[in-house]
């Protein structure tokens, strides 16, 4: 990697993902200089029913940010710059909301 001509090479976003139940935790990783769009994609075909997101950065520690829209399966999320971006996604069906009083 060379720093000074700002030639940051063969630097790709690096993810990793953790399933739970109905949920998985997707880790994305932008080691690059540069905000960039990343598009996300569940394999095992599962359908996406919430999402929350989380950025660290050199100024931010784990601070909750605007969770992308998603469509069936899939996401499409911005990365800041030297972050690492934590999702939490939801699947399936979302939980029934009760009725209060007012209906």
């Amino acid at each position: 990697m060379d720093t000074k001509n700002g030639n940051w090479g063969s630097l790709q976003t690096m993810v990793s993902a953790y399933k739970l139940d109905n949920q998985i935790t997707v880790v994305a990783i932008n080691p690059t200089p540069s905000a960039k769009t990343q598009n996300f994609t569940i394999s095992s075909g599962e359908k996406i029913s919430g999402i929350e997101a989380y950025h660290t950065t050199s100024s931010e520690n784990f601070r909750s940010t605007t969770a992308p829209s998603f469509n069936g399966g899939s996401f499409s999320a911005s990365l800041p710059a030297q972050s690492v971006t934590t999702f939490v996604v939801s699947t399936g069906d979302p939980e029934p909301v009760e009725p209060d009083e007012n209906g």
